[in-house]
Protein backbone atom coordinates (compact mmCIF):
# COMPACT_ATOMS: atom_id res chain seq x y z
CA UNK A 1 0.00 0.00 0.00
CA UNK A 2 1.35 3.28 -1.18
CA UNK A 3 1.12 6.55 2.00
CA UNK A 4 2.15 9.54 0.89
CA UNK A 5 4.87 11.42 2.60
CA UNK A 6 4.43 14.29 1.00
CA UNK A 7 2.75 16.88 3.25
CA UNK A 8 1.17 19.41 0.86
CA UNK A 9 -1.00 16.38 -0.83
CA UNK A 10 -4.19 16.63 1.08
CA UNK A 11 -4.04 20.22 0.82
CA UNK A 12 -4.20 19.67 -2.50
CA UNK A 13 -7.38 17.51 -2.52
CA UNK A 14 -8.89 19.89 -0.40
CA UNK A 15 -8.27 23.04 -2.65
CA UNK A 16 -9.67 21.11 -5.78
CA UNK A 17 -12.98 19.82 -3.68
CA UNK A 18 -13.08 23.57 -2.51
CA UNK A 19 -12.48 24.59 -6.16
CA UNK A 20 -15.36 21.57 -7.67
CA UNK A 21 -17.84 22.79 -4.45
CA UNK A 22 -17.67 26.25 -5.53
CA UNK A 23 -18.32 25.38 -9.25
CA UNK A 24 -21.17 23.21 -8.97
CA UNK A 25 -22.67 25.89 -6.28
CA UNK A 26 -22.43 28.38 -9.42
CA UNK A 27 -23.90 26.16 -11.70
CA UNK A 28 -26.79 25.19 -9.89
CA UNK A 29 -27.45 29.04 -8.93
CA UNK A 30 -27.38 29.58 -12.62
CA UNK A 31 -29.67 27.16 -13.12
CA UNK A 32 -32.41 27.72 -10.80
CA UNK A 33 -31.91 31.77 -12.53
CA UNK A 34 -32.48 30.47 -15.79
CA UNK A 35 -35.82 28.18 -14.93
CA UNK A 36 -37.32 31.40 -13.61
CA UNK A 37 -36.57 33.01 -17.59
CA UNK A 38 -38.59 30.70 -18.63
CA UNK A 39 -42.03 30.80 -20.24
CA UNK A 40 -44.35 27.69 -20.56
CA UNK A 41 -47.88 28.07 -22.06
CA UNK A 42 -50.94 26.73 -20.63
CA UNK A 43 -53.17 25.53 -22.68
CA UNK A 44 -56.04 26.51 -20.83
CA UNK A 45 -55.47 29.09 -18.39
CA UNK A 46 -56.19 28.46 -14.95
CA UNK A 47 -56.60 30.98 -12.26
CA UNK A 48 -54.88 30.49 -9.03
CA UNK A 49 -57.68 31.99 -7.33
CA UNK A 50 -60.65 29.80 -9.34
CA UNK A 51 -59.61 26.69 -7.42
CA UNK A 52 -60.62 27.73 -3.99
CA UNK A 53 -63.50 28.84 -5.53
CA UNK A 54 -64.25 25.49 -7.08
CA UNK A 55 -63.35 23.76 -3.52
CA UNK A 56 -65.44 25.56 -1.55
CA UNK A 57 -68.23 25.13 -3.54
CA UNK A 58 -71.45 24.79 -1.38
CA UNK A 59 -72.27 21.15 -1.33
CA UNK A 60 -74.74 20.78 1.81
CA UNK A 61 -77.82 19.20 1.40
CA UNK A 62 -79.55 22.55 2.55
CA UNK A 63 -82.83 24.84 1.00
CA UNK A 64 -81.26 26.44 -2.25
CA UNK A 65 -79.24 29.68 -1.32
CA UNK A 66 -79.07 31.17 -4.97
CA UNK A 67 -81.75 32.63 -7.25
CA UNK A 68 -83.02 32.93 -10.69
CA UNK A 69 -84.44 36.15 -11.94
CA UNK A 70 -86.54 36.36 -14.01
CA UNK A 71 -86.30 33.04 -14.46
CA UNK A 72 -83.64 33.26 -17.18
CA UNK A 73 -80.71 35.49 -14.83
CA UNK A 74 -78.73 33.88 -12.06
CA UNK A 75 -78.78 35.43 -8.47
CA UNK A 76 -76.17 38.16 -8.74
CA UNK A 77 -74.57 37.25 -5.65
CA UNK A 78 -73.75 33.78 -6.24
CA UNK A 79 -73.25 34.05 -9.16
CA UNK A 80 -71.61 38.00 -10.78
CA UNK A 81 -69.91 37.08 -13.49
CA UNK A 82 -65.80 36.92 -13.21
CA UNK A 83 -63.46 38.26 -16.24
CA UNK A 84 -60.19 36.46 -16.85
CA UNK A 85 -57.66 38.32 -16.09
CA UNK A 86 -55.51 36.80 -19.14
CA UNK A 87 -57.49 38.65 -21.46
CA UNK A 88 -56.94 42.39 -22.18
CA UNK A 89 -58.63 45.11 -24.45
CA UNK A 90 -54.65 45.06 -25.67
CA UNK A 91 -54.59 41.25 -26.26
CA UNK A 92 -58.38 40.36 -27.93
CA UNK A 93 -56.38 39.74 -31.14
CA UNK A 94 -54.54 36.99 -29.67
CA UNK A 95 -56.90 35.77 -27.36
CA UNK A 96 -60.36 35.92 -27.63
CA UNK A 97 -60.96 37.02 -31.74
CA UNK A 98 -58.40 33.79 -32.68
CA UNK A 99 -60.49 30.86 -33.73
CA UNK A 100 -60.53 28.06 -31.58
CA UNK A 101 -59.81 30.07 -28.22
CA UNK A 102 -62.73 29.21 -26.48
CA UNK A 103 -62.33 25.96 -27.00
CA UNK A 104 -58.88 25.90 -26.14
CA UNK A 105 -59.57 27.63 -22.37
CA UNK A 106 -63.05 25.50 -22.01
CA UNK A 107 -62.73 23.48 -18.73
CA UNK A 108 -63.28 19.40 -19.43
CA UNK A 109 -66.71 18.14 -18.95
CA UNK A 110 -65.18 16.07 -16.15
CA UNK A 111 -64.73 19.16 -14.01
CA UNK A 112 -67.69 20.57 -15.17
CA UNK A 113 -70.52 18.07 -14.61
CA UNK A 114 -69.61 17.85 -10.82
CA UNK A 115 -69.80 21.11 -10.71
CA UNK A 116 -72.64 21.36 -12.23
CA UNK A 117 -75.02 19.92 -9.73
CA UNK A 118 -73.59 21.65 -6.93
CA UNK A 119 -74.56 24.38 -8.93
CA UNK A 120 -78.31 22.95 -9.50
CA UNK A 121 -78.38 22.36 -5.74
CA UNK A 122 -77.14 25.99 -5.08
CA UNK A 123 -80.23 27.23 -7.16
CA UNK A 124 -82.77 24.76 -5.91
CA UNK A 125 -83.33 22.50 -9.00
CA UNK A 126 -83.71 19.53 -8.23
CA UNK A 127 -84.71 17.58 -11.76
CA UNK A 128 -82.72 16.26 -14.37
CA UNK A 129 -79.18 18.37 -15.09
CA UNK A 130 -80.14 17.81 -19.28
CA UNK A 131 -82.69 20.34 -18.89
CA UNK A 132 -79.62 23.10 -18.02
CA UNK A 133 -76.71 24.67 -19.49
CA UNK A 134 -73.59 24.43 -17.11
CA UNK A 135 -72.84 28.19 -18.17
CA UNK A 136 -70.55 30.65 -18.20
CA UNK A 137 -72.29 34.37 -17.60
CA UNK A 138 -69.42 35.84 -18.92
CA UNK A 139 -68.78 33.57 -21.64
CA UNK A 140 -65.30 32.40 -23.03
CA UNK A 141 -65.92 34.11 -25.97
CA UNK A 142 -65.68 37.78 -24.28
CA UNK A 143 -62.81 36.56 -22.13
CA UNK A 144 -64.94 35.22 -19.27
CA UNK A 145 -63.02 33.57 -16.21
CA UNK A 146 -62.65 30.01 -17.49
CA UNK A 147 -63.30 27.72 -13.97
CA UNK A 148 -64.52 30.37 -11.26
CA UNK A 149 -67.75 29.53 -9.91
CA UNK A 150 -68.75 32.87 -9.70
CA UNK A 151 -68.66 32.87 -13.44
CA UNK A 152 -70.53 29.70 -13.77
CA UNK A 153 -74.19 28.29 -13.41
CA UNK A 154 -76.33 25.93 -13.99
CA UNK A 155 -78.74 27.94 -16.27
CA UNK A 156 -82.46 26.76 -17.27
CA UNK A 157 -82.49 25.79 -20.47
CA UNK A 158 -80.75 22.98 -22.99
CA UNK A 159 -77.76 24.33 -25.37
CA UNK A 160 -77.68 25.83 -27.44
CA UNK A 161 -80.11 28.79 -26.18
CA UNK A 162 -80.88 32.73 -26.76
CA UNK A 163 -77.99 33.60 -24.69
CA UNK A 164 -75.62 32.12 -27.25
CA UNK A 165 -76.89 34.32 -30.19
CA UNK A 166 -76.22 37.33 -28.02
CA UNK A 167 -73.19 36.44 -27.05
CA UNK A 168 -71.92 35.50 -30.62
CA UNK A 169 -73.05 39.57 -31.66
CA UNK A 170 -71.13 40.59 -28.86
CA UNK A 171 -68.26 38.83 -29.68
CA UNK A 172 -68.50 40.21 -33.57
CA UNK A 173 -68.40 43.99 -32.36
CA UNK A 174 -65.70 43.23 -29.88
CA UNK A 175 -63.53 41.52 -32.46
CA UNK A 176 -64.55 44.39 -35.12
CA UNK A 177 -63.14 46.98 -32.72
CA UNK A 178 -66.64 48.68 -32.40
CA UNK A 179 -67.70 47.66 -28.65
CA UNK A 180 -65.30 48.22 -26.10
CA UNK A 181 -64.45 44.37 -24.26
CA UNK A 182 -64.99 45.65 -20.74
CA UNK A 183 -68.60 47.28 -21.66
CA UNK A 184 -69.30 43.83 -23.59
CA UNK A 185 -68.64 42.15 -19.84
CA UNK A 186 -70.43 44.23 -17.81
CA UNK A 187 -73.40 43.91 -21.19
CA UNK A 188 -73.48 40.40 -20.57
CA UNK A 189 -73.49 40.00 -16.84
CA UNK A 190 -76.00 42.82 -15.94
CA UNK A 191 -78.66 41.21 -18.09
CA UNK A 192 -78.13 39.49 -21.56
CA UNK A 193 -81.36 39.30 -22.19
CA UNK A 194 -81.00 43.24 -22.72
CA UNK A 195 -77.64 43.80 -23.61
CA UNK A 196 -77.63 44.29 -27.45
CA UNK A 197 -80.29 47.70 -27.00
CA UNK A 198 -79.02 50.74 -28.30
CA UNK A 199 -75.62 49.13 -29.82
Amino acid sequence: MFVSTHPKQPLKFLVVFVVLAVMLSFLAVRAIRDLGKLHIPQKAPVIATDIPEVLSANTSDSTSVCHTVRGVLPDPVCTPGVRSPTVTQDNIHQTICVSGYSKSVRPPAGVTDALKKVSMKQYGFGDSPSRYEYDHLISLSLGGAPLDTKNLWAEPSASPNPKDAVEIQLHKLVCQDKLPLLEAQNRLAADWTTALQGL
